[in-house]
């Protein structure tokens, strides 16, 4: 599987991030706890709110 770039790199951006089809984190990147925002995903869909798949 491919990965791509950490989650910190978004900004201003309402998410959602699922790690083995579970829901991890949702709200906004800024408040995301770091160890979310250092996770790199290897699925983006782009919305509202976007959903990175780790």
């Amino acid at each position: 599987m491919k990965y791509y770039g950490k989650i910190s790199g978004f900004r201003k951006m309402k998410i959602q991030v699922y790690k083995d089809d579970k829901l991890i984190y949702e709200g906004e990147v800024e408040d995301a706890p770091d160890e979310i925002k250092e996770l790199k995903y290897y699925e983006c869909h782009l919305g509202n709110p976007t959903i990175f798949k780790v």
